[in-house]
């Protein structure tokens, strides 16, 4: 049979047709690949075309000239005294002070005070014959540390505020202290050194009294369960001062008699003893009457209620049996040297410095060279700019014509005293050294300045030129 070319058509369109219907997913995926792609190719290819146009528009415009300025200018030329005068003068002046400051200085420019140079002190212990005329304590010495502690208190501009004082007036440099310091006693033993120790063994026939009045609720704490029965604890320690005998409940005085020459403690059971108490069977810290015991610190009746403790006063002789019955007591303590509040002593001549510290201020005023005959000294671009700046402004402005440098210098001398032909003097092979600071903002407001004396400054210099006026911080500003 044979088939017409409409009919074969017709049914490859059917074949066709009826295998994209059963690919629906496909069809769909290429639909969208295809739209995707040549959307993707459109936005280039117009990105590209506008990106040539902006290029061809710049060209133009760059080709194009408005204006044609001609910079026929010299790029060489030379400023007259590297464009300024210091303080008035220039190089061919010829002084050979040329680019030294000015010197001004404020009221109290130099500040002396006297001070203890440890520098020049080497020993890490002070013999106490350096400080007293007593050759008993050649073999006694204090640490460099607890001398030093001393020192700190003294602050050389303000020798009032500190705690020690330097009296250098006289040939025999002294020391004093406004209130009593106790430091401990070192001794020299084969090269070492080592605390002095003292061991004291108490006079039994010495009496012993309290530093004032106490009751028993004073020094513990009282409880009863009736008028009968007594119970006392949270006793305070007793201490003993060894050296005057006297007796103190008073915690801080007894610790800085501890500090000072040692201490004897008594507390807890053998205080209660003492007081005519003994431990509860159940319990050691807290005590009841005990009739047994006589007691020696307070005085017990035998009608006393409970009533009556609270308020019983504390004895107040006692000999040294009362204390310690027959037992030798012994106390070993460290040895101490006391300064006494206003005693003088010794400074070794070598310890003693005299320290001046002077404090002026140093100032360069650069002024422009280009003025009167010396402009015709610049050439060059140099010349032109300072002739536009004239044109621009009708003269040239401050920032060119005339400014300060300024500096803040303070000097430390450090002098020690020497002894010449029999004199003490201060000597004149010293140290000193030099500090330079920017100007803060209150001594630019506050601080009255003078021109320093002529023999401290640079020579050539027409001083009557530099001399103030007014007030600091319009000085400054020039």
């Amino acid at each position: 049979m044979y088939l017409d070319m409409g009919e074969i058509m017709w049914n490859l369109f059917k074949e066709v047709w009826r295998s994209l219907f059963k690919n629906k997913a496909t069809v769909a995926g290429l639909t969208i690949l295809v739209f995707l792609t040549s959307g993707i190719f459109t936005v280039m290819h117009d990105t590209a075309k506008a990106m040539k146009k902006q290029y061809e528009k710049y060209q133009e415009m760059s080709t194009s000239h408005d204006l044609t300025v001609d910079l026929n200018l010299p790029i060489n030329g030379s400023v007259y005294n590297n464009g300024f005068f210091i303080n008035g003068l220039s190089k061919e002046d010829g002084s050979i002070d040329y680019n030294k400051p000015i010197k001004y200085v404020p009221e109290n420019f130099r500040e002396s005070t006297n001070i203890i140079n440890f520098s020049e002190v080497r020993d890490n212990y002070f013999s106490l014959s350096n400080f007293i005329d007593d050759p008993n304590y050649n073999n006694k010495y204090i640490s460099r540390s607890d001398f030093l502690n001393l020192y700190s208190t003294y602050i050389p501009e303000k020798p009032e505020t500190g705690i020690l004082d330097l009296d250098f007036s006289k040939s025999n440099k002294q020391f004093s202290l406004k209130q009593k310091r106790i430091v401990p006693i070192y001794k020299k033993v084969n090269n070492n050194f080592q605390k002095e120790v003292i061991k004291t063994t108490l006079n039994k026939s010495a009496t012993y009294q309290f530093d004032k009045d106490y009751i028993l609720s004073d020094i513990s704490y009282i409880t009863s369960k009736d008028e009968n029965s007594v119970n006392i604890s949270q006793l305070s320690t007793l201490f003993i001062n060894p050296m005057t005998n006297v007796m103190t409940f008073d915690s801080l005085k007894g610790y800085e008699w501890e500090d000072d020459f040692g201490v004897i403690k008594i507390n807890g059971s053998e205080l209660a003893h003492l007081l005519g108490f003994s431990p509860l069977e159940n319990n050691n810290f807290v005590y009841k009457v005990d009739k047994n015991i006589t007691p020696k610190l307070i005085t017990i009746d035998e009608n006393d209620k409970a009533s009556n403790f609270s308020v019983k006063r504390l004895n107040n002789n006692f000999s040294y049996n009362d204390l310690f019955q027959d037992r030798n007591i012994e106390v070993v303590s460290e040895s101490k040297f006391i300064f006494e509040a206003r005693e003088k002593y010794n400074i070794p001549l070598n310890w003693a410095f005299k320290k001046n510290r002077i404090t002026h201020y140093e100032r360069k005023l650069y002024e422009t060279t280009y003025t009167g005959d010396t402009k015709d000294k610049w050439t060059g671009s140099y010349k032109t700019f300072m002739e536009n700046l004239i044109t621009e402004f009708g003269e040239i402005p401050n920032e060119y014509a005339k400014f300060s440098f300024w500096e803040k210098s303070v000097t430390t001398e450090t002098i020690p005293f020497v002894e010449k032909n029999g004199s003490i003097v201060l000597s004149n092979d010293y140290k000193s050294t030099e500090d330079k600071n920017i100007i803060t903002l209150d001594e630019m407001n506050f601080i009255k300045l003078k021109v320093m004396d002529q023999s401290e400054q640079p020579s050539g210099i027409d001083f009557d030129k530099f001399k103030f006026n007014e007030d600091k911080y319009q000085q400054l500003r020039k």
